[in-house]
Order: structure tokens, then sequence, then C-alpha cells
């Protein structure tokens, strides 16, 4: 039984539970509530877990608690970005141990998330299950990234609040957590430059149609020259396209993509308050349909607008934000969506041992802080290790060879 099967087993019954519940909303926020603390406690509890801790481990276990060194240093031959440095002196600072460090992470986001997820009326236990099925890499071994993230939703909520130093500074620390942030802040600012522009629904049909065939087409070479041609750090450029290198045109999560399409469209808000929050999901879309292909480049930018997609397409199939489309629009593509949504999930779901199968060394295992009742940190901590740099070694470098067939 792998950790990704247990959380998205339970989150999947306490889904079928809300929508057996959609007259009882009182019922529905009660099992909302114990579907997410279970969702924040299960992967807090998280020790040692992914492939990612054959760099983050020792990267910790050598950060000193002088600040000014760390920052000015390389650390296990890696320099990281100044704002996580900064989190890392600190942890360390206070002598907490690597789950420790890992776990302040952990519930730093979820409590972000809990803030996001506050705004959405109904469904929020369907809300939290797409987000943990797209986004699960994120919170459980994309620890610097995750902070970036967090940032990313308070810098939104403030802004949409009003509260815009509150915004700029959130901002300004997300950029310094993860060099993904300062696209991901570029696009954001060009979003909320544009939501003002009067679209037509000729516009939205062609839009669609354009993002649709942005998801079959190659734009590797496209982007690695665009990518030649910005001004950036030598590392930078290595890095996104060593991200290209692993992609595969036609995915099973197409079925998804492209059905949120037409639903978007199908329910498209014709009232005037609500055409600049559709127009910036329709950018979302398109931002998921451009790196599509490139799903290790796509886990990068997806992670930032995921939850914002999630909630508006919810809102918009519970109508909302605008009551008068429910006289007028059929429940049934809304049905359909839904019933698409969860069986989807649910046969990846039971398919998760079965692709681990294709892995020599899967990395999915059920370890929890829990075991050191029976263990000692460093048996836990050298078990996963291990596990780690042979998938590195060998099932990354297979994954890589099949990417590169593009």
């Amino acid at each position: 039984m792998t950790f990704i099967f247990v959380l998205q087993s339970v989150l999947i019954v306490f889904a079928l539970l809300e929508i057996a519940a959609a007259d009882y909303p009182r019922i529905q926020k009660q099992l909302y509530v114990i579907a997410f603390l279970f969702t924040a406690v299960w992967c807090t509890a998280k020790y040692a877990y992914g492939p990612d801790i054959c760099t983050y481990i020792p990267y910790y276990r050598l950060t000193t608690t002088d600040m000014w060194y760390n920052l000015t240093h390389s650390i296990h031959g890696y320099n990281y970005e100044k704002g996580f440095v900064v989190v890392c002196t600190i942890c360390k600072m206070l002598n907490l141990t690597y789950w420790e460090f890992t776990a302040v992470i952990s519930i730093f986001y979820f409590i972000s998330l809990a803030l996001l997820l506050r705004n959405l009326e109904h469904y929020r236990i369907i809300a939290l299950l797409v987000i943990v099925f797209l986004d699960n890499n994120l919170f459980l071994v994309e620890l610097r990234q995750c902070l970036a993230v967090s940032f990313f939703y308070i810098a939104i909520m403030a802004f949409n609040n009003k509260r815009y130093w509150g915004s700029a500074i959130a901002a300004l620390l997300m950029v310094t957590m993860h060099k993904t942030a300062f696209l991901v802040l570029f696009m954001t600012i060009l979003f909320y430059a544009t939501r003002g522009l009067k679209i037509e629904t000729k516009s939205y049909i062609l839009l669609g149609l354009l993002i649709i065939g942005l998801m079959m087409i190659p734009l590797a070479p496209i982007m690695e020259t665009i990518i030649d041609m910005i001004p950036m750090p030598t590392s930078y450029a290595v890095s996104a396209k060593h991200h290209l290198l692993v992609g595969k045109s036609i995915q099973k999560v197409l079925v998804i993509y492209v059905c949120t399409i037409l639903v978007l469209a199908w329910y498209k808000r014709k009232d005037d308050d609500n055409k600049p929050r559709h127009w910036m999901m329709w950018c979302c879309v398109a931002i998921l349909a451009f790196f599509f292909p490139y799903w290790f480049m796509l886990n990068r930018f997806r992670s930032f607008f995921l939850p914002f997609l999630t909630m508006y397409t919810i809102d918009v199939l519970c109508n909302q934000i605008s009551d008068s489309v429910a006289d007028s629009k059929e429940k049934l593509p809304r049905q359909l969506y839904t019933l698409v949504i969860i069986v989807y999930i649910a046969v990846s779901t039971l398919l998760i041992s079965h692709t681990n199968k294709s892995l020599r060394y899967p990395t999915d295992r059920v370890s929890l802080v829990f075991e050191r009742i029976n263990h000692s940190e460093e048996e836990l901590t050298e078990r996963q290790l291990k596990q780690a740099i042979k998938y590195w070694e060998y099932d990354y470098a297979d994954l890589i060879k099949k990417g590169q067939t593009r």
C-alpha cells in the first residue's frame, strides 16, 4: 500500500459522502473539516518521503547556524534560493530535526490552502481531492516550490482584499523561494493587467480551439529557442531545458483538461462583474495547455494556479456566481463532468500499485514519523535515502530516455 493510495482513497470516500449530503450544507462542512484535517496530518506526518530527499537531507544536515555563511557559500554543492536558505538556517537555529523542518513547511502550506478554500461555499472536499490528485508532488516532495506557492496564495488573497502592501511583501518572499516564481509573478501581473479586456463569445471559442490544439503540438523546439533569447542565469536556462526533456504528447489526464475547457465554455458567465475573473481562469487553462506535453515543466507552473481554477470551475458548476444560469442551462453537463472527474481519479488511484510495479525503486511507500516508536531516526532516514538514490540512478534515468523520444 502506497502513501498516495491511502490519501486519495480516503478523500474519494469523503467526496462521495459530500455529494450524497448535497442537501445538507452543515454536514458537508463537517465532512470537509474532517477530510482536510486528515489530509494535513497525513501529509505532515510523512517521514523522509520522496526522491528529492537525497539532496534535501544532506543539504539540511550541512546547513549551519551562521546565516551569512549559508547565504554566501554553496552547501553540499547547491546554491539554493536565498529565501529557502534563510528558512533552513532559522530551523537549524531552532535545533529542528529534518522532519520538524518539513513539518513547518507542510503546516504553512495547509494553512494557506485552508484560507484559500474558505472562499469556496460548496464541494470543498471535491476541490481538495482534485488538488491532492494533481498536485500531491508539491506538498509531499517539493519543499522550495511549496513555500513559493504558499506565499503566492497569500499574495493573491491579500491583493483581492485590497491589502496591497501585504500582497507585495508576500510576492517578494515568493520569488526568493523558487526561481519559477519570477515567471509566475510576471504572468500574474499580465493576467491582472488584461482582465479589463472585452472578450466576445467567439473569441472564447477560438481560444478554446487554440488551447486544445496546443495540447497536441510539440512546442519544445520553440520553447528552447525562447529560453535562449531570454537573458537569464545559465543555471536557470539549463534547468528549464532539462524540464523539457520529460514529455509525452498524449496523456490520460487530457480527458480532464478538455472536459474542463468544455465546461467553462458551456457555463460561461455573462454577468459583467465576473467577466474579468472568467478571462483570468481561461488564461490559467491556457498555461496548462501550453505546458501540457511536458508534465515535468507543467508541474512547476500548475501548482500556482490549480486551486484558483478548481474553485472557479466548482463555482461555475454550482451557479454560485450567477443564479440566472440555473434556469437556462441543463444540469446534465455538470453531472457528467463531476462523474468523469470522480471516476478518473478513482481509476487512477486503483492503478497506483500497477504503476509502481514498473519502477524498480519506487519512493511512494508509507513512511510516517510515527515509525520512530520502533525505529531510530537514522534507521528510517537511511532506509529512505537508499531507495531515493537508486530511484534517481535507475528509474529516473529510464524516464528521461522515454521523455527524449518526443
